[in-house]
């Protein structure tokens, strides 16, 4: 700091050393000192008029000054400084005559203050930038959070499982995923091991998709696995991946879907394909033994017409019939399981026949085995053969004899349950509505999975002997009542069979008519046999003609039609086989009926079923004959059409 002192009567002014080194001035200068070399020489322009008005008015009587200005120095910098003054002499008539004042160097501080000030600028820049920034931030955020929270809300409510995996760990799994594996808890499953999440037999699978994973934007691609869920079961799926970015690093977007009740569905169509298949199978090769019995069992009773009845001959001719008769009855076993026959039911008390099939089961059980038998009161009313019935209880009770042979309790229940849509859907040819559940539970060995699918085959058995139709049939006759089947079974935990059958509502009524009368020779009728395999042909004129009828035979449709059409015979009856080249059965009853409204009509066939009954019955058919045939059936089936009341006429207008 320096200071001067001013004598105003001689203008003479004296500096300290510090205002020459201040000020930059050669103290030899003899203007150095002087106002005017001052304010000339020494202040920047921009600050001398309001140095020297500051001066002026401290002469003029105002206050001492203090005053900040710059100086140029003899090289030409520039210097900041603090100057101070004030009059401290005056005359009695107060005009100024003598000043003290000081001038103190604060370049330093002003560059320091002008660099805080271009900091604090730049730092009120900067935080308009930060704030403008920190507004773009939060609505960016904003904006992602609405983004995150609309693909969540999509990705939720998906129908599949979803997953994002990154370095085999689940990073993300939405709440179908969570259903899937049985967790509640999201936790449970976030941030798992892949494999800890599937079997070990899926490992060289899982080890393969992942070391093979696509790049980023390529096709997507469907595997099938199994899962592990929470509980050890186990869960058949579809996953579909693609290769992913995720915050700069590779992942894996995962689509799972559990397959395990559409490859059921899958395998029970499969099932059931393979049985119609194996049905249409025996039902041909049925249809042609028909043909083989017809003749063995139509020409014995032939025989048997002719021979003695305390002949010898005829003791070993009774049982050739026996003998056909077991084969008639396998052929209808064997079109049960087809699905081709056409039984004569009725309403059957089910209980009382399952316990009467068990009383004659007990006698061959061993004693090691227990019976346990529990029926709901009330009526138990099914549509049903009771041979079918019997059949069925006898099959599934011996089966499951079988399989304790070192003795066990075996249960049967009959109670009433209802049907829903879901569960008919998923049994055919279940409908919705009154059933009722027989069920036959034993405590025996059990089965594994794959014996599980193959017991309904034919000829499928696990015994050392036996021919395997027992569980097929049984099977057929099921589905044939518009019931279904299903089996549960464990090794070591014994097996359970439910048999579920349409309820009746009840009543004694018979839905088929019963036996001719008793007198079932003819007296000359004329009949018009068809047939087109010779012999069958004439096997049936034979049996007809010893039955006291007339007979005309025909080897084909067409010339049977063509008699009727002729006009130049009389006929009492048709009887006609429905299976023939050319025009079938049904065909050739349309043109007779053309020309002969009223004749009785005979239509005979191994392959009876829904389709064939509707159709002839509006044809005009008066009575279906099951193939093979026999004379006793022959006899019936002829007589009865022959004397059936004839329809009343319409009434007249």
């Amino acid at each position: 700091m320096g200071s001067w002192d001013l004598d105003l009567r001689s203008g003479q002014a004296h500096w300290s050393p510090n205002m020459y080194r201040i000020f930059d001035v050669d103290p030899d200068n003899p203007d150095a000192h002087t106002v005017e070399y001052f304010a000339e020489h020494l202040v920047v322009a921009e600050d001398r008029d309001r140095v020297l008005s500051a001066l002026q008015e401290a002469l003029g009587g105002g206050q001492a000054y203090e005053i900040q200005y710059q100086i140029r120095t003899r090289n030409g910098s520039l210097r900041d400084v603090l100057a101070r003054g004030d009059v401290i002499e005056r005359s009695d008539s107060n005009e100024p005559l003598r000043m003290l004042g000081t001038v103190q160097d604060i370049t330093d501080r002003v560059n320091l203050e002008r660099r805080l000030a271009r900091l604090n600028e730049t730092l009120s820049e900067s935080n308009a930038e930060l704030r403008r920034i920190n507004k773009e931030l939060k609505l960016a955020y904003s904006r992602q959070h609405e983004s995150e929270s609309r693909y969540r809300q999509i990705v939720e409510a998906c129908p599949d499982g979803v997953a994002i995996v990154a370095e085999n760990r689940v990073l993300y799994a939405n709440h179908v995923l969570l259903e899937i594996y049985g967790y509640a808890d999201p936790s449970m499953l976030l941030g798992r091991d892949v494999f800890e999440l599937v079997p070990e037999s899926e490992y060289p699978l899982i080890q393969e998709f992942l070391s093979g994973q696509a790049a980023p934007g390529a096709a997507s691609q469907i595997i099938a696995c199994q899962l592990l869920r929470s509980d050890g079961s186990l869960v058949d799926a579809e996953a579909t991946y693609s290769a992913i970015e995720l915050d700069g690093a590779p992942a894996t977007l995962l689509f799972v879907r559990d397959v395990t009740e559409r490859k059921r569905l899958e395998l029970q169509v499969r099932q059931m394909q393979k049985m119609d298949a194996i049905g249409t199978l025996a039902g041909g090769i049925a249809h042609d033994f028909n043909n083989i019995l017809s003749g063995i069992l139509g020409y014995s009773d032939l025989l048997r017409m002719e021979l003695d009845e305390d002949s010898e001959a005829r003791s070993y001719l009774e049982e050739v019939i026996n003998a056909g008769q077991r084969a008639r009855a396998l052929v209808q076993r064997i079109l049960t399981f087809s699905r081709q026959n056409s039984l004569q039911r009725s309403p059957q008390d089910i209980r009382a026949l399952t316990q009467e099939a068990l009383k004659l089961l007990r006698a061959s059980l061993p004693a090691s085995i227990r019976i346990s038998e529990n029926y709901e009161p009330g009526q138990t009313q099914v549509l049903a053969d009771p041979t079918e019935l019997h059949q069925i209880v006898m099959n599934l009770c011996t089966n499951a004899s079988h399989a304790m042979a070192g003795g066990g309790e075996l249960d049967v229940s009959l109670r009433r349950i209802k049907l829903d849509a879901d569960f008919a859907a998923a049994h055919p040819p279940l409908l919705k509505g009154p059933h009722l559940l027989l069920t036959i539970r034993d405590n025996g060995c059990g089965m594994d999975q794959e014996t599980l699918q193959r017991i309904f085959e034919p000829f499928f058995t696990t015994r050392s002997t036996g021919t395997g139709l027992g569980l097929s049939v049984v099977f057929g006759i099921i589905k044939s009542m518009g019931g279904a089947l299903t089996v549960y079974s464990e090794q070591g935990r014994g097996s359970v069979f439910n048999i579920y059958l349409p309820e009746l509502g009840g009543g004694d009524e018979q839905l088929y008519p019963g036996n001719a009368d008793s007198d079932l020779r003819g007296h000359g009728e004329h009949i018009a046999v068809v047939e087109d395999e010779p012999a069958l042909l004439q096997l049936t004129s034979r049996i007809l003609t010893r039955l006291g009828y007339r007979v005309s035979s025909f080897a084909s449709s067409e010339e049977a039609l063509l008699a009727f059409q002729a006009g130049t015979t009389i006929f009492d009856a048709l009887l006609t086989d429905q299976t023939m080249p050319g025009m079938n059965g049904l065909e050739l009853i349309h043109g007779v009926k053309a020309v002969l409204p009223g004749l009785p009509v005979i239509l005979a066939s191994g392959f009876l079923h829904q389709q064939i009954e509707s159709e002839a019955s509006a044809a005009g058919v008066a009575l279906l004959l099951a193939k093979p045939l026999v004379a006793d059936s022959l006899a019936q089936a002829v007589y009865k059409v022959l004397n059936a009341p004839a329809p009343e006429p319409p009434a007249q207008s």
